[in-house]
């Protein structure tokens, strides 16, 4: 409800922070700001919690779908970036994923 104006991420999700909030909503108004970020994505993987950086790869339109899809080139902590594999959700999905706390954005200065 909050990606299509119906109510507020305040409103809906009310223990986010401020920080969150801004970045949900600068996200939600234009995807193409996550292009380029990295990640940290806890990911269940066969019956463990598995956490993997991330690399922002790529927010693509299609004409047959109102939500822009995220690429994210994934690797374990013991992998280079180079040996990842590519993902692809929706930007809900990922936003979800950042609010329940499944997906960190990291600080570019930090990458």
């Amino acid at each position: 409800s909050v990606a299509e104006g119906n109510s507020e991420l305040s409103v809906e999700f009310s223990d986010l922070t401020d920080d969150q909030i801004n970045t949900i909503s600068e996200v939600l108004a234009n995807p193409c700001t996550v292009n380029g970020l990295y990640c940290e994505h806890l990911w269940f993987v066969n019956q463990k919690n598995v956490m993997y950086k991330g690399h922002v790869i790529n927010v693509k339109y299609s004409k047959k779908s109102t939500t822009p899809k995220v690429t994210v080139t994934y690797w374990k902590y013991d992998e280079t970036e180079e040996e990842g594999e590519d993902v692809t959700m929706t930007l809900i999905e990922f936003v979800v994923d950042y609010i329940t706390g499944d997906l960190q954005i990291n600080d570019p200065a930090t990458s």
